[in-house]
């Protein structure tokens, strides 16, 4: 019996680009393409990696970080939009499983994705 050829898997650790869907789905897809030029088959990111956790919620008061609330929703994803489709491309182009954590966005709800 021969040997299995060894499986890598990379585990993201980069801060995100808080509260900036662009700006993260940019650096996600070169964090990518990073994992999978090391010879990656998968890449996984933490929750809520787009646009960042939402660790305002235990900064202060619940009146105090609701100033962030809006636009944390406006830089979550939904499923099939440019944002999505943007890393969708970049696993593609890479040939690499990607485990991707973020704040989904759908209708008036968000979901830890």
């Amino acid at each position: 019996m021969t040997a299995a050829a060894p499986f890598v898997a990379a585990a993201v650790q980069a801060e995100p680009c808080w509260l900036e869907v662009d700006a993260g789905v940019e650096k996600a897809a070169g964090l990518i393409a990073e994992a999978a030029a090391n010879d990656a088959r998968l890449v996984a990111f933490p929750e809520t990696w787009i646009p960042g956790y939402p660790h305002f919620l235990w900064l202060g008061s619940q009146a105090w970080g609701m100033q962030f609330v809006q636009r944390f929703h406006e830089n979550s994803v939904t499923v099939g939009d440019e944002a999505f489709q943007r890393l969708a491309r970049a696993a593609a182009d890479n040939d690499i499983a990607v485990v991707f954590g973020a704040s989904e966005r759908d209708r008036g709800s968000l979901y830890m994705a």
